[in-house]
């Protein structure tokens, strides 16, 4: 059996698999855009399981795989109709830690705004923010309505870091299901016209597919508050980018905070802009490049579950997380 890690997400985890499955299956490293076609060709063909986020058509002939395991969750880039058969394919999680905290971070930044306070005093000794001289205050998270457009292992880690700060907790869910923490307001996708005004922060938290693609259009957008901050760290293409960036643009909602993009870059082009619409002009805007779960122990975390996965298939036992064939 042979592990093949596929591109430079996969191989992050190269020394967590080798230190866990110390040596008994050797672990391959490959990069499609090798010039050497012919070995990349080879180790295709030799591996029982790939390590990675996509498998395409256009992907060497794989006739040995048992298993396509996924290094992270989003399965929008795995074409299923090209897999050989019998392949089975398994995701991970685990980034609900980090980004739980990003989205905290970003929804403290929007009602204390810290770093630019702290920029203006520091440059200028400004003294406008104190009201020792009639300063306007600034917002709390006390009070304010979060609502998580899907409510799986981030919304779920989202709320349980913002209820302690009084925020109040709804969500949009397909799979109602034990939940914790549970929301204050738990509906289906079909409510979400009428809840999305009450929001004070709007989070974006879904899978991409079919019926979610462009699913925050103009109409959704429109229906929020003016001051409402939309955080998307789901997909990109679940909200609809041009109605998103008008609205911006014209103040009709408050800002937002944006970790995934509708372009991203490639191992033979790194400057390509996230999108059509110059996002980065916009003051009420922050903007990272699809970083928020890159945390110091996600990559320890999921690879010793692909791990744990590459010695279940050996032993014949059940995975972990497996996706296809549903289970």
């Amino acid at each position: 059996m042979t592990i093949l890690l596929v591109g430079s997400v996969a191989q992050a985890g190269q020394a967590v698999l080798e230190r866990e499955l110390g040596g008994a299956i050797p672990v391959e490293t490959v990069m499609l855009n090798d010039p050497d076609k012919d070995a990349v060709a080879a180790k295709f063909a030799m591996a029982r399981i790939l390590v990675s986020p996509a498998y395409r058509p256009d992907f060497p002939a794989s006739p040995k795989m048992e298993m396509l395991h996924a290094p992270n969750a989003g399965l929008d880039s795995i074409v299923f109709d090209a897999l050989p058969p019998g392949t089975r394919v398994c995701n991970v999680f685990e980034h609900h830690i980090g980004i739980g905290e990003y989205v905290l971070a970003g929804m403290l930044r929007s009602v204390i705004d810290l770093d630019a306070r702290s920029r203006k005093f520091r440059d200028g000794l400004n003294w406008e923010d104190t009201p020792r001289l009639g300063a306007r205050t600034h917002g709390e998270l006390s009070g304010k309505t979060l609502l998580c457009i899907g409510y799986g292992t981030i919304g779920q880690a989202v709320a349980e870091r913002a209820r302690p700060f009084g925020v109040r907790i709804e969500a949009v869910t397909r799979t109602p299901r034990l939940l914790t923490p549970e929301p204050d307001k738990l509906a289906g996708f079909d409510d979400l016209k009428q809840m999305i005004g009450d929001a004070d922060f709007v989070l974006v938290a879904c899978p991409l597919n079919d019926q979610t693609e462009r699913m925050i259009d103009a109409d959704m957008i429109a229906r929020m508050k003016p001051t409402a901050i939309l955080i998307n760290v789901a997909r990109g293409k679940i909200v609809d980018e041009q109605p998103l960036f008008d609205a911006l643009s014209d103040g009709r909602i408050g800002g937002a905070v944006l970790d995934t993009w509708w372009d991203y870059p490639t191992t033979e082009n790194r400057t390509v802009k996230p999108s059509a619409n110059p996002f980065w002009e916009l003051d009420n805007v922050v903007m990272t490049p699809h970083m928020s779960g890159w945390t110091d122990g996600l990559i320890e975390r999921r690879f010793k579950i692909v791990a744990e996965n590459a010695r279940r298939l050996y032993a014949g036992d059940a995975l972990i997380n497996q996706v296809y064939p549903d289970v």
